[in-house]
Formats: C-alpha cells, structure tokens, sequence
C-alpha cells in the first residue's frame, strides 16, 4: 500500500526539519536542541594542525 500524498509531503517536510537540528546530551542528563552546525566541528587550522 502507498502512503497518501499529503502523507508523504509531511513526511518529507519532517526529514528536512530535522536535518538541521543537532540535540546534545550532557553528562547530568539533560539534552539541548541546536539548530545549525555545532560549533566544535569545525577543521583544524594550519597552526592547530602544526602544534599536533
């Protein structure tokens, strides 16, 4: 059986909202939703790599 348009649309909707939201979990428990890329993964600089 195929899923109904409208059903797939949100669906759809739903996977791309959540493609962008990252949820952290932190050593007491709690969790916290961030939109957006985290900031710790970001590449190394030429000088951080140099100090490694």
């Amino acid at each position: 059986m195929r899923p109904q348009p409208p059903a797939l649309l949100a669906l759809l909707l739903s996977a791309l909202l959540l493609a962008g939201c990252t949820v952290n979990t932190f050593p007491d428990g709690s969790r916290e939703t961030l939109w957006g890329v985290p900031e710790g993964d970001e590449p190394p600089t030429r000088q951080e790599r140099q100090e490694l």
